[in-house]
């Protein structure tokens, strides 16, 4: 359970940086080894631990490998599972917690100032755990390669699972995605046409990639010439940098309302305390819409608004539990283009 005394909801309306929002965890099923969740800033520390023919040190790899935009460090950790030679259990304890399937890991570990999932040597059923858990927590992400077309049923419609089908086994497609883009400021960049270091463009026709992008999945091709990521969806259709935004969002309001607490001998339950946390939240959303998640109208004015009632407004009892609930707040989104349709017409 999270220790914070800030909880920030967010619906995307219909029609209509912080440390750790760009860092990768390579999570690694393990039944001999003993590896505690540790975060390694260059792959020569992450040799010492892992061999470099071991499956994560190769996903690290790809992850930092992608040039300046990769993140300034990779998390890693491992849980245990049953042996299926013996049938006996391996319990890796940490911290006096015993971690032995995919759940307990993801339970120990998502407090963690990690963002985006990695998995190594997890069966497809441990992969659709993982994936539904952060589906239902609602933050950070899951990133999964395919190499073959039907793994991706199983996956299709989790709404944090970033699907890449590619497939060349040897090419970890979504760690580089991952790499390339997943550290890069929020809201100022879009996941598709993305060129990735080390993963070769496959020749999918239209109808190829139809049908991937209908599976929920992502693909690497070559667009007009340049190698590039064919979408930038997650399994369920969301735009990835949509929900990296809201993150942002939510996890900026959090940390700075908070402060707020943590920096006043006492915010008083009134227009004071009221005007400072209605600022605190104006601040966030006129960063967020700087940084390109909420839209700006013609004339360059961020699209949000920002709501806080009085103390005479809240309820007694929530003024006699000092809990305030009366900040909300709205916005646009920036959104990106993503195709683009001309009309033209020639005169002789």
């Amino acid at each position: 359970m999270s220790i914070n005394d800030v909880i920030v909801e967010i619906d995307i309306e219909r029609p209509a940086s912080i440390e750790g929002l760009g860092t990768p965890l390579i999570l690694q099923k393990s039944i001999n080894q003993v590896h505690p969740y540790k975060e390694y800033k260059e792959l020569t520390e992450i040799a010492r631990d892992y061999s470099e023919s071991s499956e994560v040190y190769k996903k690290a790899a790809f992850i930092l490998n992608q040039g300046s935009s990769s993140p300034n460090k990779v998390a890693i950790a491992s849980y245990g599972t049953e042996d299926e030679d013996d049938g006996e259990q391996q319990q890796l304890s940490f911290s006096a917690k015993s971690i032995r399937t995919i759940t307990d890991a993801l339970e120990a570990y998502y407090y963690k100032g990690w963002h985006f999932l990695h998995l190594v040597n997890a069966t497809s059923e441990e992969t659709k755990t993982a994936g539904e858990f952060i589906s239902r927590k609602d933050f950070k992400f899951l990133a999964v390669e395919a190499t073959e077309f039907t793994e991706l049923a199983q996956l299709k419609g989790q709404h944090r699972t970033i699907l890449f089908y590619h497939p060349v086994e040897e090419e970890l497609a979504a760690a580089a995605l991952i790499g390339a883009v997943g550290s890069r400021l929020v809201g100022s960049v879009t996941y598709k046409f993305k060129k990735l270091e080390g993963i070769s463009p496959q020749d999918f026709d239209a109808n190829d990639l139809k049908q991937i992008h209908e599976a929920g999945a992502i693909a690497y091709v070559t667009k007009a010439g340049d190698p590039q990521t064919s979408e930038g969806k997650t399994a369920s259709g969301e735009f990835i940098d949509v929900l990296h935004g809201k993150d942002w969002v939510k996890a900026n309001l959090e940390t700075r309302i908070q402060r707020n607490l943590a920096a006043a001998p006492k915010l008083p339950f009134g227009h004071d305390g009221i005007s400072l946390i209605e600022m605190t939240a104006t601040d966030v959303l006129i960063e967020g819409s700087n940084n390109g998640i909420i839209a700006k109208d013609s004339d360059g004015i961020p699209m949000f608004e920002v709501n806080a009632f009085s103390r005479e407004d809240a309820e007694p009892i929530d003024r006699a539990e000092r809990v305030y609930r009366g900040l909300s707040f709205n916005f646009d989104l920036a959104g990106a283009i993503h195709e683009v349709h001309v009309s033209g017409v020639i005169r002789t």
